[in-house]
């Protein structure tokens, strides 16, 4: 090889190395480094759900230790915490999530972790009470707390803020387009039958325990799964999924 075709090699090279620097991107291996608050940017790992892929935020990398995916958009049917009392755990809405809605997802349901989950106990009901317990959970709502609301003495401390919420703005979530309600799984615990949920009109606000609203699962996953990108399922757009090839 001459030296002419040597230094116009290593020119590409350093070209090339200046490209990649300018551009800021990291070059994403593994689902935690899609995680807001390491990327500080929304991303998104799509799901395998009743066969098609559906996406799912990364909100952090450090829910328990592992990372912390929630459904982007809205269920297709609006469900019901409970037929009365408000307690999470067990409840229809509980039950569904970590039975027939964990089987829907297909590829991934293996490898969901099941997640220790801080819920308000069920004597903290109808007294206004604050003292929270921990249930085990692959499928779970979020709480107030994590969405960034905690400015009432009927909401307990369940869990801690995701930096994601931290903007108002990111608590909207849709359904065809259309802003939704959706559930929390807090009570408002100066009744016995009342959850909160986010409104269509980005509030907080309650509504009884048998009431209709839109459900966004949450799940565990480690956050060393390793991640590819992928064509053919957003037009136009390489989008991540989970690699499962040794």
């Amino acid at each position: 090889m001459t030296i002419r075709k040597i230094i116009v090699l290593c020119m590409s090279f350093v070209i090339a190395l200046g490209l990649c620097a300018c551009s800021g991107e990291k070059e994403m291996k593994k689902v935690s480094d899609l995680a807001y608050d390491e990327a500080d940017s929304i991303n998104y790992i799509y799901i395998m759900e009743n066969g098609k892929y559906t996406p799912f935020l990364v909100l952090t990398d450090d829910y328990n230790g592992n990372t912390l995916l929630l459904r982007k958009e809205i269920l297709d049917e609006n469900r019901r915490i409970n037929n009365y009392s408000a307690y999470y755990a067990n409840s229809e809405i509980d039950l569904y999530l970590n039975e027939e809605y964990l089987k829907s997802l297909t590829e991934i349901s293996q490898y969901i972790i099941q997640s220790k989950v801080e819920i308000t106990s069920e004597d903290a009901l109808g007294a206004s009470g604050l003292d929270i317990e921990m249930i085990d959970r692959c499928v779970f709502l979020l709480s107030c707390n994590e969405v960034g609301i905690s400015d009432s003495v009927n909401i307990a401390p369940e869990g801690e803020m995701l930096e994601y919420f931290r903007n108002e703005e990111n608590r909207k979530a849709y359904f065809n387009e259309d802003l939704s309600s959706w559930w929390l799984r807090t009570p408002n615990t100066y009744y016995l039958s009342c959850s909160y949920v986010i409104g269509d009109n980005n509030k907080l606000g309650f509504t009884n325990s048998y009431d209709q609203n839109g459900i966004r699962p949450a799940v565990c996953v480690e956050g060393d799964m390793k991640i590819e990108l992928k064509s053919g399922i957003v037009a136009d757009q390489m989008v991540y999924v989970f690699s499962f090839e040794n």
